[in-house]
């Protein structure tokens, strides 16, 4: 016990105000057909409490994929400080929810900007901001999130069936079955950046129930876009990655004046699964 408080005291820190992560999270991961389901998108600092929800019109894509066939969701609504939808299941096997938001804005200070790129050992988006002609210029950043969880219906999915990738620029991929996964296991992730496989990408790894942002494991994917975490305690866990590079080109709607001066675009994604049982 002593050990694991340590460690999260060295891997943990204090992020700026500025920082949320996202998160999508399941009331259940294991589900009878026709049962219903409570899926919301959280927004914070302490997970997976939501501090805000985002605007209904900001979902780029909500969709369930099950056996390489997409159902999207379109009954969902803001309740309270989340994004929601209930949802049911006629098919058993392994279901994916996936859901992207539409890129956003956001203008950092110098200093509150190249904090952000050191928590989040961003060391060539570091190295090359603090290569820049106009020291005093702020930060303009377009910044686009995706998160995924797993839901198992009826029975034990197939092998494989929760790595099926569902398109998003930068996506979190359990090798193994996301829903079956006991306490202490070594399960292999794997992530793609624009539909390849992403190297030396940090994920970073925390359950309920820890400080803002603190995790108990930062682990970096191999050449192969593949990583491995071992989850220790049963509960409700997160995995979550971040990749950022300059904006040669704004990708915004011309009208949308404000986004047009953006010099940067990152990416988050994330997933949430549950531990269950004992070793």
């Amino acid at each position: 016990m002593k050990a694991n408080r340590l460690l999260i005291a060295l891997i943990g820190f204090a992020a700026p105000a500025f920082a949320h992560d996202t998160w999508l999270v399941a009331a259940k991961n294991a589900v009878s057909t026709k049962e219903p389901v409570r899926v919301a998108l959280a927004t914070g600092e302490v997970f997976p409490t939501s501090e805000a929800a985002p605007k209904a019109e900001r979902v780029a894509e909500f969709v369930v994929v099950h056996d390489g066939r997409a159902r999207k969701i379109e009954s969902f609504a803001v309740e309270d400080k989340e994004l929601a939808a209930t949802l049911t299941f006629e098919d058993s096997g392994a279901h994916i929810v996936g859901l992207a938001l539409h890129a956003n804005f956001i203008e950092l200070a110098p200093k509150d900007f190249e904090e952000y790129l050191k928590d989040e050992a961003a060391s060539a988006a570091l190295e090359k901001w603090r290569a820049r002609q106009d020291p005093d210029k702020p930060a303009r950043e377009l910044y686009t999130k995706y998160a995924k969880t797993f839901i198992e219906v009826g029975h034990s999915p197939l092998p494989g069936d929760f790595s099926r990738p569902l398109g998003h620029v930068l996506e979190i991929l359990p090798l193994d079955n996301a829903c079956g996964w006991p306490p202490g296991s070594t399960q292999r992730l794997r992530v793609l950046f624009e539909g390849k496989p992403a190297a030396g990408v940090r994920l970073s790894v925390g359950h309920e129930g820890l400080p803002a942002h603190t995790y108990v494991e930062h682990v970096t994917t191999d050449a192969n876009g593949e990583a491995s975490i071992t989850p220790k305690t049963a509960g409700l866990w997160f995995v979550r990655t971040h990749v950022i590079r300059p904006l040669a080109e704004p990708k915004a709607a011309p009208h949308d004046e404000q986004a047009r001066k953006a010099e940067w675009e990152s990416f988050w994604a994330s997933i949430t699964f549950r531990v269950l049982g004992d070793k």
